[in-house]
């Protein structure tokens, strides 16, 4: 059992096959399916936990507390002559209608848990997410189980919708991208490119 300062709302867990888990109240408790090692995210409403799980039947804590404590701001000395450069994060905007675009952010994309963060933006006045589908793909039409957390619900003019899609794939490089909206549009995140228009 995991138990956390504040009501746990939603977890994405890389491998649902080999863990199962039950809310109770601030707790999470975790049954062992099969010897396996994964990611767990955990969302509340003040924040975002990360742990890795490891299943291992001789040794194992039956109640972990976690516990948040705010890192205090050290006082840095501010020089000018440095020569770190921040990385620039890839980011890929894809024009799907002339009123919507996607923007593409891949976050993690070494093999094991990937996770690719999309922005819809539109000029519409609203564009239902219900009435959008997200689906992954190799090669082949071979889908990818994808768990997918949503910033809103309606994406408006002024206020575009945050989609993070986590995904187990071994592959180097990332798979298809598949949007359902007003037509079929099939994207390739590794190049960052639309390779069709809905007729």
């Amino acid at each position: 059992v995991i138990r956390f300062p504040e009501k746990p709302t939603k977890v994405v867990i890389g491998n649902s096959n080999a863990f199962s888990l039950e809310f109770i109240e601030n707790d999470i408790a975790i049954q062992t399916q099969s010897p396996a090692v994964t990611n767990l995210f955990v969302y509340t409403k003040k924040r975002t936990y990360g742990l890795s799980l490891r299943a291992n039947r001789a040794n194992f804590d039956d109640l972990v507390k976690i516990f948040y404590q705010p890192r205090k701001a050290k006082a840095q000395k501010t020089t000018f002559n440095t020569q770190v450069k921040e990385k620039e994060q890839i980011r890929h905007v894809i024009e799907l209608t002339a009123k919507t675009k996607l923007e593409i952010i891949p976050i993690k994309t070494e093999p094991g848990l990937k996770i690719v963060e999309l922005v819809l933006m539109t000029t519409e006045k609203r564009v239902k997410l219900k009435n959008v589908e997200f689906e992954l793909y190799h090669k082949k039409n071979e889908l990818i189980e994808t768990k997918q957390i949503q910033s809103e619900k309606v994406a408006k003019r002024s206020k575009p919708v945050r989609i993070r899609l986590f995904f187990e794939d071994a592959k180097n490089y990332l798979p298809y991208l598949q949007v359902k909206m007003n037509g079929t549009y099939l994207i390739s995140l590794h190049r960052g490119k639309l390779l069709n228009f809905p007729k």
